[in-house]
């Protein structure tokens, strides 16, 4: 997974034809580093999702867009737009379905 500070970043890849996975998070909200845990294992089963994460303190516009305050909150985009979307207690298993399902 990709740190990234400015959302412009994730958008250059966006309108290629890749599955993109963005986990918008806060430094501010607790329990916001255990998906990286479940994104980070499955990055090997996924090699062609290309994987950002973001924290919204740095753009705030980004939470009214993709996230609701629900947070942490991971969006998969496909063809430049979301798709689908997961939060909080996300498994391993709930991230791998959504991926399949939006592939």
């Amino acid at each position: 997974m990709i740190h990234i500070t400015d959302f412009n970043t994730a958008v250059l890849h966006l309108n290629q034809k890749k599955l993109i996975l963005v986990k918008f998070y806060s430094g501010h909200v607790d329990n916001c580093g255990d998906l990286d845990i479940t994104l980070e294992s499955l990055e090997y089963d996924y090699p062609r999702v290309l994987m950002f994460a973001i924290d919204v303190d740095k753009d705030l516009s980004l939470i009214d867009r993709y996230t609701g305050n629900d947070l942490p909150m991971a969006v998969v985009f496909k063809n430049g737009a979301p798709s689908g979307s997961i939060s909080r207690n996300a498994t391993r298993d709930d991230l791998r379905a959504l991926l399949e399902d939006v592939a």
